[in-house]
């Protein structure tokens, strides 16, 4: 079975959606782990995706091991765990498992 590898809280969801898409997440949706090696920003990027939407990244401070995983070709798999409607700057945290 998966074992948890790390909840946070994801990063830069204002860039990418505004508070109203909050109401279309609902705890424990899979999420989509991608990592983006020629991101201009940081090489060890990891956008997280939603329903197909881009919701935001792996905050830069925690991504250094799922990008090494996600580059072996590691199947990684992520759910949302949290909706923070009282904070529009910590929306989301979700759990992401090995």
């Amino acid at each position: 079975s998966a074992r948890l590898l790390q909840r946070f809280w994801i990063a830069g969801f204002l860039h990418y959606q505004d508070a109203s898409y909050l109401n279309s997440c609902a705890t424990d949706a899979p999420l989509l782990l991608i990592a983006e090696p020629n991101n201009r920003y940081d090489a060890r990027a990891v956008m997280v995706s939603h329903n197909g939407a881009k919701i935001g990244y792996v905050p830069r401070n925690d991504n250094a091991a799922f990008a090494d995983l996600l580059s072996r070709s590691e199947v990684l798999s992520a759910k949302i765990v949290q909706i923070n409607f009282a904070n529009i700057w910590q929306p989301l945290q979700i759990a992401v498992y090995f």
